[in-house]
Order: structure tokens, then sequence, then C-alpha cells
């Protein structure tokens, strides 16, 4: 564990912009180590091969938005509204892709039916575990999202997160993933956050991000624990940062949320962020909320105005 005092100094020092909390949420010298909280498998060439390509070609989707506002955050957006679930804890186990991913598809959900406080409550479980994984091995987004799009995603209430290995079950899908775009370049990552909703990132972790209390997180000190996944809620120009949901419970950062600088732990120049089309089931919405808010342009424009 980093000394606290230590730390302390390092990040004034550096002029970061972030307090660091009294205890690291988890030991990475817990059974199972750092990895076991965090959940990524990933070819490094083949992910900077997908950003290359990312940036290199932009999709009619990406094009067709107009330029984006400078900050949006989905927990006080359209005049104040919150369109993102609570936060949740995947415990020791690396299924970070699953609740990254759920996250994502949740608040898209209540975007696109324009609900307040959303009480969408899916299930990592059916995701992860119906995926073939096991909290050892771990996930990759684009994967998560062609078994969500295959697959469904069920309610937490039909096959609750046990935070341990557990076989898959089949139950009733209540949202689609119907395709994603990789977004690439700043200007990509924007628009799909501001006009269609929260995102799906990868991260690098570093010891003193799992001690992060509160402000503008840049890496400070501390060795290199591993690759995660986080839900991504907004973004904010003028902080020079992204707005985060992680999936650690809500004694890690800012009730659970937080914010990373622009180009700290990979975030940016490593990975894509997936901006996934979701749909609700045609029996757990009404017709005219299950499309995408991506599908509507003038409540995009509208709703990021608000934000």
């Amino acid at each position: 564990m980093l000394d606290l005092a230590e730390l302390k100094t390092e990040i004034a020092l550096r002029k970061f912009d972030w307090t660091p909390a009294e205890k690291p949420v988890f030991s990475v010298a817990e059974t199972g180590g750092g990895q076991a909280h965090l959940g990524i498998i990933v070819d490094p060439q083949v992910a900077m091969a997908q950003l290359t390509l990312a940036r290199g070609v932009e999709s009619a989707a990406f094009a067709a938005l107009p330029p984006a506002p400078r900050s949006i955050d989905w927990r006080s957006a359209r005049g104040g509204t919150n369109f993102v679930t609570p936060i949740r804890n995947q415990g020791a186990c690396g299924a970070c892709v699953a609740f990254a991913t759920v996250a994502a598809v949740e608040s898209r959900l209540a975007i696109a039916q324009d609900e307040a406080d959303p009480g969408h409550d899916l299930s990592e479980a059916a995701l992860f575990f119906g995926g073939g994984r096991t909290c050892a091995q771990g996930w990759w987004p684009e994967a998560a999202l062609g078994y969500a799009r295959t697959h469904g995603v069920g309610r937490e209430s039909d096959f609750p997160y046990p935070g341990q290995d557990a076989p898959g079950q089949n139950i009733p899908p209540v949202a689609w993933v119907t395709g994603w775009e990789s977004a690439g370049t700043s200007a990509q990552r924007r628009k799909a956050i501001a006009y269609r909703g929260p995102v799906i990132a990868v991260l690098k972790v570093f010891e003193d991000f799992l001690q992060y209390g509160r402000g503008i997180y840049s890496h400070a000190a501390g060795e290199y624990v591993g690759l995660h996944a986080v839900a991504v809620v907004g973004y904010d120009d003028d902080q020079g940062a992204w707005i985060i949901k992680n999936s650690w419970g809500r004694s890690w950062g800012e009730d659970g949320f937080g914010r990373i600088a622009y180009n700290e732990c990979a975030i940016d120049n490593e990975y894509v962020f997936w901006d996934a089309y979701v749909t609700a089931a045609p029996s757990a919405a009404e017709p005219a909320a299950a499309g995408l808010v991506a599908h509507h342009p003038k409540r995009k424009r509208a709703a990021a105005a608000k934000g």
C-alpha cells in the first residue's frame, strides 16, 4: 500500500488537483491481487489497430452530428435530470467489462425513455457468466457488446450478481444492444457522449488510483496494477476531465464516481470508446420509447444544450 503522506507530497509536487482517500478501496496484496477487481483481457496490438482505424475513418453516424458542447454530465442533463443508475460493486471478480457495459445500457435506456433517476437494474451476472467468462479471466468490451446483441440483457432480479464465479443462466432480455460505433478521436468521443449517452472505456490502473478520493485524477505514484473498464457518463473541457462511473462501490472516489484528466491512464490514446446502440425489448417499453436517443437528432441537440 502506498504511504499516504508520501502520496500527498507527490501530488503536491506535481501540482495535481486531487485528494487521496485515507485507505485504498482494496489492496493489491489481497488474494487474487489487483487484477481480481479489474478484468480486461486484450492484445495491445489489436487495441491499437482498432483505435487507429477509428481515428482514420469517421463513420457517417459521427460525421452527421454537430460539434459537441464543452461539457455534459448525464447525472444532471436536460435541466438537471439524472439519467445514471446507482453505483454497483463488482467485488473481487474481474467482471468490470460487464458492469461498464450494463451501466451504459441502463443509462441509454433511461435517456431514450426520458426517465429521470432511472430504476433500471440489469444483470451483470447474466451478461458476464452467460458470456462464458470467469472472475479470473476478465473480458473485452466488444465481446460483451456482441453477446448483448445476440442474447440481450435481463434484469438483476432474475440473476443477481453473486460476486464470484457462477454458471450462466438464460433469463428474459429487457434490453438489446443493436450495434455500436468505435469512437477514436476527441471529437467523436464527445459527440457520442453528448448526443447519445454514456459510453464504455478502458483505462490503465495504478496503485494511487485505488486511493483516489476526489478531484481530477492524474497518476502520481505507485505501480501499474492492470486494465479496467468503466462507463464514461460525461466530460468537462474547462476542467479537462472525463467523468466516470466506476464499479467499486460508493466508498471509492466521489461517491463511486470520478474525474480523470484528459490523456491520463491511456484512456485517450490506447483504446476506443464504445458507443452502443441500445433498445428496450418490446415487452419492457412502449414502442415510442424503444428507440435510441441517437435516432432523434433534435432531442439530442436539446439534451446537450441543457447539459
